[in-house]
């Protein structure tokens, strides 16, 4: 099985998937303690692979744009995105982030630079051949 070990940058408009706007309006020290939250239940719920808890962090009509650009709006689209992905060789990975930046751009929107990496995923996209 092939393991899996990226590093990509990434930025998030938090707002997407902040479940709680009040937490982003009440100032930038709140708002921060809210993303680190969001982004940490993110990374536990991916490490337990639980796809629910994962869609349960985006706000009912968010959306999602995966880095191949596979799209999925809502709880039930992202939730069944998650799924399959584990299915397909994620489940049993690791995954963790970190925060380089935060920066408010409005009352209700902040942008977060960092890094996040995958480790120690299964491919099964390519099975191996058995010779016969």
């Amino acid at each position: 099985m092939a393991r899996l070990n990226r590093m990509l940058g990434i930025t998030v408009i938090a707002l997407l998937i902040l479940g709680s706007q009040q937490s982003v309006r009440a100032g930038p020290d709140v708002a921060e303690v809210a993303i680190r939250t969001l982004l940490q239940n993110y990374i536990d719920a991916w490490n337990r692979a639980e796809a629910e808890r994962i869609a349960s962090q985006f706000v009912a009509d968010g959306d999602l744009v995966a880095p191949d650009g596979t799209r999925a709006s809502g709880h039930a689209a992202i939730r069944e995105f998650y799924a399959a992905a584990f299915q397909r060789g994620y489940g049993g990975s690791r995954a963790g982030i970190s925060i380089v930046a935060l920066r408010a751009v409005g009352r209700a929107v902040v942008i977060v630079d960092g890094t996040w990496f995958i480790e120690n995923a299964r491919s099964t996209s390519h099975p191996q051949s058995s010779g016969s």
